[in-house]
């Protein structure tokens, strides 16, 4: 069997192909198959969704659900365009201020995120993905001395996606 993969890129476009071509011989005959293309398309980043834009033959991801053949577009997220506070899935935190404070956030007893706020509404969502289950506890230390805290539930369950 033979397998050919050709790939070249043009500006921003990336040009794929992956084919492959079989034959055998027994007893004196040869027996050969048509050539198999399994994909040929055009791939190119599309910064406005951090995705991908995909044109022509090829298997989508396979990532939730089992992937298969597809004829046509696909535009799609990829991960790689974000941030590494961005990857993985973690809760948007939101809370009020009454006045500057301090606000922590704990997980199974340890401090994973501290920021200074201002007065008023705030939200946290640049918080780093954690491999571990266990729900969030934010505390709020106003200026004052005083403590406010609550709870914001939390499980990593594979493949949740931030909001937004």
């Amino acid at each position: 069997m033979f397998y050919f993969f050709c790939a070249f890129n043009l500006g921003n476009w990336a040009f794929r192909h992956f084919g492959s071509k079989s034959w055998s011989q027994s007893e004196g005959q040869s027996y050969n198959t048509p050539y198999q293309t399994y994909e040929t398309y055009v791939q190119r980043d599309f910064a406005p969704i951090r995705g991908l834009v995909t044109l022509g033959d090829f298997y989508t991801s396979g990532q939730v659900v089992e992937g298969f053949a597809l004829r046509g577009i696909d535009i799609s997220s990829d991960d790689r365009m974000l941030s590494p506070s961005q990857l993985g899935f973690a809760p948007r935190v939101q809370g009020i201020a009454n006045s500057n404070a301090v606000v922590s956030i704990y997980q199974n007893g340890n401090i994973i995120y501290q920021t200074n706020v201002t007065p008023g509404p705030f939200v946290i969502d640049d918080l780093y993905s954690s491999g571990y289950n266990g729900d969030l506890t934010v505390e709020i230390k106003e200026a004052d001395g005083k403590v406010r805290s609550f709870i914001v539930p939390f499980s990593n369950v594979a493949p949740l996606i931030r909001m937004g």
